[in-house]
């Protein structure tokens, strides 16, 4: 993306990653525009000069909505793209899922960012049939909007293998997920006002903090704390989603006072909220091994969280959770096996301050520098 320096960056559901990547084209003396239905901002703002077109914002609260806000995005995004940016370098993300396509039906040129593979995710998660005829249809519009594309980019090796079945290897680079490491950095304990006001002081805190939607396994925090004896271990589970109220049911029925269900945290509450994880919880639903990676992985590394992951053992997350000896892979119905590490854990200092140290060296593999390989590409 050299010669036109027209950028349209289109991202429905756009936050500091999408911030960054925008700051970073205004810099290198592009005209940038961002075409999303909510930008969530942290601690750093867009660029004077960066425009913001907000279109339908996507909903998660049940599966009518989720495809009614990308289907009329989809279709929002197009008359945008026709009307005021035909002349502009257009970079496709994959939310809305269907945005990708549009390649077909547009003039522009075109990259590709993928953070979740479409059609694959919805098949894995049993919302399509990989024989349905809409499976068949839209993986061969991928093969044909991602060979149009300059360049497809996604955030991991795995999901680079999984892309191989669309365009050719040489087109797609991986551009792994960063983080900004000056927001989000280790708040000790003493100065931890997520854990003051939340009555968590000298609480060993297992941690999950994200989506509570259909794919996760967020169910296993609710096992773990009717399996956890030890009045020290507190679970936390911070999030909002399709699974929140039968969680808080659950809670309430096992009266389980040892998990505390809360909702999403302040931007300025983050690093505070992230840093009190003892240990912090990251899952992939079964069959996503290599189809998705967890953002919020990256947050924790960035706090020096020491991190308990449930994923197949193939997964890319697994994969990174050894590869940096970050802590302990499991799958999630191995509750007696994950409990006995939880509190064996709690009890051996020296090995959590391993796993902490650990993340804080990872983390610097994901830093803002990771945005200029769009930049430069």
């Amino acid at each position: 993306m050299k010669q036109n320096k027209n950028i349209v960056i289109v991202n429905q559901d756009s936050g500091y990653l999408m911030i960054d990547l925008a700051n970073a084209y205004h810099q290198a003396g592009y005209r940038v525009s961002i075409i999303a239905g909510r930008l969530v901002k942290r601690d750093i703002e867009l660029f004077d000069g960066v425009r913001f077109y907000k279109i339908i914002r996507y909903s998660k609260s049940t599966t009518f909505r989720r495809l009614y806000t990308w289907v009329l995005a989809t279709i929002q995004i197009w008359l945008l793209i026709i009307s005021k940016f035909r002349n502009c370098r257009i970079l496709f993300v994959s939310n809305p899922p269907l945005a990708p396509l549009l390649s077909l039906f547009v003039p522009n040129r075109t990259s590709v960012l993928i953070y979740d593979i479409f059609p694959d995710a919805l098949v894995d998660a049993g919302l399509l049939s990989n024989k349905s005829v809409l499976n068949s249809l839209w993986k061969k519009m991928n093969s044909k909007a991602f060979a149009k594309a300059d360049t497809v980019f996604t955030i991991s090796e795995g999901m680079k293998s999984v892309l191989t079945q669309y365009v050719t290897d040489s087109k797609i680079k991986v551009v792994p997920i960063w983080v900004d490491n000056e927001f989000l950095k280790p708040v000790p304990v003493e100065k931890n006002i997520f854990i003051r006001n939340n009555g968590l002081a000298g609480k060993f805190i297992v941690l999950y903090s994200g989506n509570l939607g259909k794919t996760g396994d967020v169910e296993c925090m609710i096992e773990l704390a009717k399996q956890t004896i030890d009045e020290d271990i507190q679970y936390v589970i911070i999030g909002e989603g399709v699974k929140r109220a039968s969680i808080e049911r659950s809670i309430v029925e096992n009266k389980l006072s040892n998990c505390t269900l809360l909702p999403w945290q302040s931007a300025e509450m983050l690093p505070h909220s992230l840093s009190a994880a003892s240990l912090a919880v990251v899952s992939l639903g079964k069959n996503t091994s290599k189809i998705a990676m967890p953002s919020k992985l990256y947050g924790y590394l960035a706090v020096g969280a020491p991190v308990l992951s449930f994923a197949d053992a193939d997964s890319e997350l697994a994969k990174m959770v050894n590869k940096y000896n970050l802590g302990q892979n499991f799958e999630p119905e191995r509750v007696d096996e994950i409990v006995k590490f939880i509190v064996s854990l709690k009890s051996d200092k020296r090995l959590t301050g391993n796993f902490s140290a650990n993340a804080l060296n990872a983390s610097k593999n994901f830093t803002k520098v990771n945005v200029q390989n769009f930049v430069n590409s």
